[in-house]
C-alpha cells in the first residue's frame, strides 16, 4: 500500500511565500516560514493563497459539478461519445506513457474520472488531483472512496499557483482546462516549472473550429465562461513557457473539436 503522505510531502511547497516545504499538524499542513496553515477536510488538502481565494469562489458550485458529473463525466454524453471510461482515459492519454512509480499531476481534475484511471496504471506513485473547485473535489472524494483508491490525493489549488516545488513531477496531464482559463501562459509556465526535465505534458481542450459558423456555435454551446483554445496561439505560449517537441492536433468535428497538445520538458 502506498503511503501517500510520504510521497507527497517531498513535492509541496507553500503557495503563499514558496518555502520549499510544509510539515503536518492536526489540521492539515502548516507553512513553517510565514505561518500559513491548509487545512484538509474531507480528504481535500486546501493550498489556496489568499490571491487564489476569490477566484476558487467563483469556480463550479455544487449544483453544476453534480451536473457535470452526471453528464458530462459519467453519464449520458460521455458514454455517447467514448463508452467506457478506463477505455477512453488510455486511448486519449496513451503520450504519456505512464510508468508503474510516476508521480503524476491531474490539473483540472474535476470530480477525477481520469485521475482514478491514472492512479490505476501509477500502482507505486501517485496520482494527484489539482481543481479549484472545492465542489468539483468533494465528488472527486468521494468516488475516490467508493473505488478504494491508495494511491490519490485531492488538492485544491490554482493552475497558475501549482502548491509543488520545481522539478518534482514526473508527469502532467491538463484535461480540458486550457478552454476554461482565462489565461494560458502561467498555467504553461507552471507546469514547466513543476515538471522533470524530460518530463511529458500532455493536455486535451475544445481547439477553435476553422469555419466561422462552428465557431460561432462552439461559443454559443460553451457559454461565457469557455472559449475555444486558438492552436497558433497555444503553439507561441507552449514555446515561451519553454516546452520542446510540442505537437498539437487538431480532432476536428469527429471529436467534437476536442483537441491535444503533446510537450516536454527539455533537459536545463
Amino acid at each position: 500500500m502506498v503511503d501517500v503522505m510520504t510521497l507527497l510531502m517531498p513535492l509541496l511547497r507553500c503557495p503563499q511565500c514558496r518555502h520549499p516545504s510544509l510539515r503536518e499538524d492536526s489540521t492539515g499542513l502548516v507553512c513553517p516560514d510565514c505561518g500559513a496553515a491548509y487545512p484538509m477536510h474531507n480528504g481535500i488538502l486546501s493550498l489556496l493563497a489568499p490571491e487564489d481565494r476569490k477566484r476558487a469562489a467563483r469556480a463550479f458550485g455544487r449544483f453544476a459539478a453534480r451536473m457535470y458529473d452526471l453528464t458530462a463525466a459519467r453519464g449520458g454524453f460521455r458514454r455517447f461519445v467514448a463508452g467506457d471510461i478506463g477505455a477512453e482515459v488510455r486511448r486519449f492519454t496513451q503520450p504519456l506513457r505512464l510508468n508503474a512509480d510516476d508521480l503524476i499531476a491531474d490539473v483540472g481534475c474535476g470530480t477525477g474520472n481520469y485521475t482514478l484511471e491514472f492512479a490505476r496504471q501509477v500502482h507505486r506513485g501517485l496520482a494527484i488531483g489539482i481543481d479549484l473547485s472545492a465542489a468539483m473535489l468533494e465528488l472527486f472524494a468521494e468516488h475516490t472512496r467508493a473505488a478504494q483508491c491508495g494511491n490519490v490525493v485531492a488538492i485544491q489549488a490554482s493552475a497558475e499557483n501549482l502548491p509543488f516545488r520545481e522539478g518534482c513531477l514526473s508527469k502532467m496531464f491538463n484535461g480540458c482546462l486550457h478552454h476554461l482559463a482565462p489565461r494560458l501562459l502561467p498555467t504553461l509556465e507552471e507546469a514547466r516549472r513543476t515538471l522533470r526535465d524530460g518530463a511529458i505534458f500532455y493536455s486535451l481542450m475544445n481547439v477553435e473550429a476553422k469555419s466561422w459558423l462552428m465557431r460561432w456555435l462552439q461559443r454559443f454551446s460553451m457559454g461565457r465562461t469557455a472559449r475555444p483554445v486558438s492552436i497558433p496561439a497555444l503553439r507561441a505560449d507552449m514555446q515561451r513557457a519553454g516546452f520542446a517537441e510540442i505537437r498539437i492536433e487538431d480532432a476536428g468535428l469527429a471529436r467534437f473539436y476536442f483537441g491535444s497538445c503533446y510537450a516536454e520538458k527539455p533537459p536545463a
